[in-house]
């Protein structure tokens, strides 16, 4: 039998909060009213009605993707959702592991993403305010500040957020995950308008005004 590790996932970030609550709200508005309407004996409002449905329906389709703990066993990593279905990845498929709680926030690409209502899962863009750039990663956590940077063989990031982020990633790391992790936001390359070597260095070119122009010294002979 495989030796277990179960890592709980992180409590909840600010953001996942305030979008649960939200949608949480809002369908428990619409259903009462749809349901006022039922009770007695009219017909519920048409908008009431289907934002009910549609609410109800992101509600449910979050909760079953929504990560509840995360499982290394000697072969392999196991997302464990609240609904049916696991995540399985071979240990192979792991290059490196690193907590990183300072890699920025999550932003949604799409809507199967579940975009923070109780957490994410799917792809996401990652970015602190300072980056010019986001970086794509796949997500299935609850909170940035908890992240563990994953990086696969096949080239992609994967970013999990255990509540015990330096234990899990020395786990990773006892089985052999011991690769450098790229985490850092690609940035565009540094402007060459100004001069790196010599006395001036750090300057502006600018021309010197008391070098003669040409276009105004006119036809000599």
């Amino acid at each position: 039998m495989n030796n277990e590790q179960v890592f709980r996932v992180a409590p909840f970030s600010l953001i996942v909060w305030l979008w649960t609550v939200t949608y949480v709200v809002g369908f428990v508005f619409f259903a009462t009213s749809t349901v006022n309407d039922l009770m007695n004996g009219l017909v519920p409002q048409p908008l009431d009605f289907f934002l009910t449905v549609v609410i109800f329906g992101i509600l449910l389709y979050a909760w079953m993707r929504s990560v509840r703990s995360y499982h290394l066993t000697d072969t392999e990593l196991v997302i464990a959702r609240a609904g049916p279905g696991r995540m399985h990845i071979a240990l192979g498929e792991i290059l490196g592991a690193q907590a990183a709680p300072e890699i920025g926030t999550f932003f949604n690409i799409g809507i199967l993403s579940i975009g923070g209502v109780l957490g994410w899962a799917g792809k996401v863009r990652v970015r602190n305010p300072s980056d010019l750039k986001s970086l794509e990663a796949d997500v299935y956590g609850t909170n940035p500040r908890y992240s563990v940077a994953l990086e696969m063989k096949t080239g992609r990031k994967l970013i999990v957020t255990p509540a015990d982020p330096a234990g899990f990633a020395a786990a990773l790391q006892k089985m052999g995950a011991t690769a450098p992790v790229e985490i850092a936001n690609p940035q565009p390359p540094a402007s060459t308008s100004r001069k790196s070597t010599g006395a001036g260095a750090g300057r502006e070119t600018r021309p010197d005004p008391d070098k003669p122009k040409p276009w105004l010294q006119g036809n000599k002979k």
